[in-house]
């Protein structure tokens, strides 16, 4: 394998491309920001938009395959690669590599793929580099490799620094990624996690398996990357972006002061927003959208089961403190902790009533084999449950029904109304919400009959055009600010109602599952999605 290398080809091992949203794939390019001063030239291919890649391979002397850093469901079907199909078309004396969700099972992707040469652990772009200047996987930290006698080498393993400097090659992206019709992107800003929540297995961690400290790029160095980027709607897909309030402080100075039209999602802990009323109307003016704060649960019990960090009166204060800017509020929950009836579980739904959170994200408590959480609940000899009251917990089917419950039944007709009368009122979305709903309708009905309707097309067409107008913005806005604060109140008034009578736990999931199974899943069918 020692020589020089002189064209790279990166190549996005995957098929199926969803229907409502398509990320760039983010390591792929952070590779090829790594290695592009090095070599003549680098091609990066994605197989959800081009899987015939033999034009590409003949002039290649090096290939490159990566997934996500992770298998999470956001990003697509991630069990079902290509790297055998690509591997047929590698000539023997070229370098195979892959890594990240290709290759969670290092031994398996092995065996699976007899012509791979090379996996890469943990983040790629530094032992990318360093191959592309060494020729050879010999003592490169991260690199596991196959030898000529077929004997697998597991190099020494070690978490990188975070670097300011590499940055995605986003000049070289040769597709349009977009999220309900509008220009999308992804971000890494952090690596690590400064809480070791019982449930987190894998996010977080370093190679050795042992949670990685939270380490954080400067705001200059987002702010840098962030100017690269051709979209309008940016997420930060990092675990936990927001643990230095007062480098987000500094960000969002930035990006105001520059005039940057985007829009901005992530993830974080409500802990970090005590006391930062001030950021968080900056972080509005901004252009984020909305975070998706980690509740997990209403109970100080289970928080403590979880080793969340945090207390309910904690998460009550800061989602107090989010709720008077204008952006989004979602939360998301662990459902199924031991010692949980179903009425703990539906009481999730009033918590989010009571707090006018704008949407729940309801998972299910999952406990792998070899974990911390399987080692409390289950025996180790027999493979079964603990057997006591504190053991006990909903799961399985029962729990499935709850968690649609939660999720379908706090979308009521007044919640999704009082979302786009906040984000008209939003002090830094950059577009209306009207001409946001437009291109989400454009694109959910692609590929149905709705979507031969001309009518409906024409009408879609004047709505974009009107709601992009200043006029339309006006108009929107100012709507907005008449109405809000009845609508709010009705819209308590109703969830008060209904934490009572349980229409909407009732009536909603059945109507969204119509929508998921005669729609959704037809269009994810028809994109390559494989039903397992």
């Amino acid at each position: 394998m020692i020589g020089k290398f002189k064209n790279v080809l990166c190549i996005y091992p995957y098929y199926y491309r969803n229907p409502y949203q398509v990320f760039p794939p983010l390591a792929l390019e952070y590779i090829a920001g790594a290695v592009e001063s090095l070599v003549d030239k680098v091609t990066v291919i994605d197989m959800r938009f081009e899987r015939d890649i033999t034009p590409y391979v003949k002039d290649a002397d090096l290939v490159f395959t990566f997934g996500h850093y992770e298998d999470c469901a956001i990003f697509g079907q991630l069990k079902e690669d290509a790297l055998n199909e690509i591997a047929k078309a590698i000539p023997e004396n070229i370098p195979f590599i892959t890594g990240g969700s290709c290759a969670l099972d290092i031994k398996k992707t092995f065996e699976k793929c007899p012509r791979l040469n090379i996996v890469v652990r943990g983040n790629p772009e530094y032992p990318a580099r360093e191959f592309i200047q060494k020729g050879s996987p010999e003592n490169i930290v991260n690199l596991v490799y196959r030898r000529k006698d077929g004997e697998i080498v597991y190099n020494e393993t070690k978490t990188h620094p975070v670097s300011n400097d590499i940055l995605p090659a986003r000049h070289l992206r040769k597709y349009s990624y977009k999220a309900l019709g509008l220009e999308c992107d992804i971000m890494k800003t952090s690596i690590g996690c400064n809480f070791k929540c019982s449930y987190c297995y894998q996010y977080g961690k370093g190679l050795d398996n042992k949670f990685l400290k939270w380490q954080g790029r400067t705001a200059e160095s987002i702010f840098a990357e962030l100017k690269k980027s051709p979209a309008v709607f940016v997420g930060f897909i990092d675990d936990d972006p927001l643990v230095d309030m007062d480098k987000i402080d500094r960000l969002c100075d930035m990006i105001i002061d520059s005039r940057m039209k985007k829009m901005f999602a992530g993830t974080s802990r409500l802990n970090y927003v005590l006391g930062r009323e001030k950021t968080l109307k900056k972080m509005e003016r901004a252009g984020f959208i909305g975070i998706s704060w980690g509740v997990e649960s209403p109970y100080d019990r289970t928080l403590n089961f979880y080793k969340k960090g945090i207390s309910a009166k904690m998460n009550a204060e800061g989602l107090k403190a989010v709720g008077k800017t204008n952006m989004l509020i979602a939360a998301s929950f662990v459902l199924g902790s031991p010692g949980e009836t179903r009425e703990d579980i539906l009481y999730y739904l009033k918590y989010v009533h009571k707090h006018n959170i704008d949407s729940a994200v309801t998972n299910r408590l999952r406990v792998p084999k070899n974990s911390d959480l399987y080692e409390i609940l289950y025996d180790p000899q027999t493979g079964k449950p603990k057997e006591g009251e504190q053991y006990k917990r909903i799961e399985g089917e029962e729990l499935e029904k709850i968690k649609y419950a939660i999720k379908y039944g706090q979308r009521t007709p007044l919640r999704i109304l009082l979302i786009f009368i906040k984000l008209a009122r939003h002090k830094g979305l950059p577009l209306d919400p009207l001409y946001i709903l437009a291109n989400a309708v454009e694109t959910i009905i692609r590929g149905t009959s709705l979507e031969r309707f001309l009518p409906l097309k024409w009408k879609i067409r004047f709505f974009k055009w009107i709601f992009k107008s200043k006029t339309g913005r006006f108009f929107s806005k100012t709507v907005a600010n008449l109405i809000y604060w009845p609508v709010k109140i009705v819209n308590r008034v109703c969830e008060q109602i209904d934490d009572n009578l349980k229409i909407s736990v009732t009536v909603l999931p059945v109507l969204f599952g119509v929508f998921y199974r005669r729609v959704y899943m037809k269009q994810k069918l028809q994109h390559g999605w494989k039903e397992t």
